[in-house]
């Protein structure tokens, strides 16, 4: 045991030694003329994104990012409109560790490792020596990577840990919380989320747990960008802000949405204000299984104007023809299956058409099956604010005990024929 800890010690040392590192070199090439040139080459929105993405994946940190164009902001190199762009990308970019860290790549690390520190050593291309340190340090991070992976891999023999792992298997939260204070302490998403995946690889955790856990991260995110930017003031405050808020919100996102859903027209989402109108979606959902979730396990919506009801938020006019058939939904807290003519905020006159066939619908919290022509609102959302919306839907053949429809908000309206339906064992 006393050699496993070394070396998980030695690999997660590694690790920050390379992101350390790395973050030192990228200070280095910042020059005045750098940054000038990093001005020009976000001139246009889609470059800014390809610049996030980048350094997202090279520094591993969407917080540093976000602080790092902060300094930029300030020197009047980039406008906060891009600077926003980049961020956003940069939490993209933070993923591709991830990948590097589910696939063997031992061997092309040790290659980089080594022939980067023989040039850097024997200065062969001393002009190169800041770029050639960059890239040492990322081959330490992947090397800390591996290591931790090597280390975790003997875990599941020892009953000790069986028993630590069995706390965070016997609740759903319990991983969330961990993934959330990890993320405070450790300052790197990606590394908990590898950590995440070495234990998956050794059976110590399943899927939905290693899920929970990067969900948490998201929200550890949003707490440690708030207390960092806590000295800021003005534009930069800002910009920490919105990084910190768009890890927190994903993450309660992920953590209490719906398993599978499906929107015609969604007025707003972060924005104040929007409409969406006249869309059509041709839907089909067939052949999966979506188990434990906090609202519906499927959901079909016709138009909503925002998730919390805004005023200056409107989905009108919206079409879904939808056939969802042999999917498999458990334990869903609210409905196992929901289908709703138009959901929160302001939504008129949309309509949905959907079958219903051979799904299997069980142990769900209030109903199986739900129809709605406006939806009435809940604990976790507002009404529907609209009217003329219309839920048509015909249900043959599926497994549910519980089965509903109802008009819902006054003036909306649910059409819904059945056949051939069973209860559930």
């Amino acid at each position: 045991m006393l050699e496993l800890t070394a070396i998980f010690l030695g690999g997660l040392a590694f690790f920050f030694l390379g992101v350390d590192g790395i973050r030192t070199t990228l200070r280095q090439m910042a020059s005045r003329r750098f940054r000038q040139v990093m001005s020009r080459m976000t001139g246009r929105g889609y470059l800014a994104g390809v610049w996030g993405l980048l350094f997202g994946a090279i520094t591993q940190s969407a917080t540093a990012v976000s602080f790092l164009v902060v300094g930029m902001i300030s020197s009047g190199l980039l406008t906060v409109q891009r600077a926003l762009q980049v961020v956003a990308m940069a939490n993209l970019g933070t993923v591709a560790l991830v990948f590097l860290a589910a696939i063997d790549i031992s061997a092309a690390v040790y290659y980089l490792i080594g022939v980067t520190g023989l040039l850097i050593t024997f200065q062969v291309a001393h002009r190169l020596e800041v770029s050639l340190r960059a890239l040492l340090n990322v081959g330490m991070l992947l090397l800390g990577l591996h290591l931790m992976k090597q280390a975790t891999a003997p875990l599941p023999n020892y009953a000790w840990f069986g028993a630590l792992v069995a706390v965070v298997q016997g609740s759903a939260f319990a991983g969330f919380l961990l993934g959330a204070f990890l993320r405070v302490v450790i300052q790197s998403s990606s590394a908990i989320v590898i950590i995440g995946i070495a234990f998956a690889q050794a059976g110590l955790l399943t899927r939905e747990q290693v899920l929970l856990l990067m969900y948490g991260t998201a929200i550890g995110v949003g707490g440690s960008t708030l207390l960092l930017s806590s000295n800021l003031q003005g534009v930069p405050r800002q910009i920490a802000i919105f990084q910190g808020l768009i890890n927190a919100f994903t993450g309660l996102f992920l953590l209490i949405g719906d398993g599978i859903s499906a929107t015609a027209g969604l007025g707003a989402f972060n924005s104040l204000t929007g409409t969406s109108n006249n869309n059509t979606l041709d839907l089909e959902v067939t052949g999966n299984t979506v188990q434990d979730h906090a609202l519906q396990g499927i959901l079909v919506e016709g138009g909503v104007g925002s998730f919390d009801g805004r005023a200056g938020a409107i989905a009108n006019d919206n079409y879904i023809t939808a056939t969802v058939n042999n999917n498999i939904v458990e334990d869903a807290d609210l409905f196992g299956i929901g289908v709703f003519g138009a959901g929160p905020g302001l939504a008129n006159s949309n309509l949905v058409h959907a079958e219903l066939v051979n799904n299997q619908a069980c142990t769900s919290g209030e109903t199986d099956i739900q129809v709605f022509g406006g939806f009435p609102g809940d604990a976790t959302s507002p009404p529907n604010a609209g009217s003329n919306n219309v839920a048509d839907v015909q249900a043959t053949k599926n497994t549910a005990t519980t089965v509903a429809a109802d008009n819902g908000v006054a003036g909306n309206f649910a059409v819904f024929t059945q056949s051939r339906n069973v209860p559930c064992p």
